[in-house]
């Protein structure tokens, strides 16, 4: 089992899986991970890594 740290930036779906874009903190670069690949999910504290400017451009939120 491998251990990575990420600060999560976005979920979405492609073609009937479920993927999560993040901050891979050990290679400091944008990833995206499988959903069905991950065996344990934990929380941790530290501060959240927000996403870069064109990621954020492209999430669409909830209206409140």
């Amino acid at each position: 089992m491998f251990t990575k740290r990420v600060s999560p930036w976005q979920l979405f779906a492609e073609e009937g899986t479920w993927y999560l874009t993040g901050l891979a903190h050990d290679r400091d670069a944008e990833r995206r991970f499988r959903l069905d690949r991950m065996e344990e999910v934990q929380s941790t504290p530290g501060d959240a890594v927000p996403p870069p400017a064109e990621l954020s451009a492209s999430i669409d939120l909830p209206d409140d």
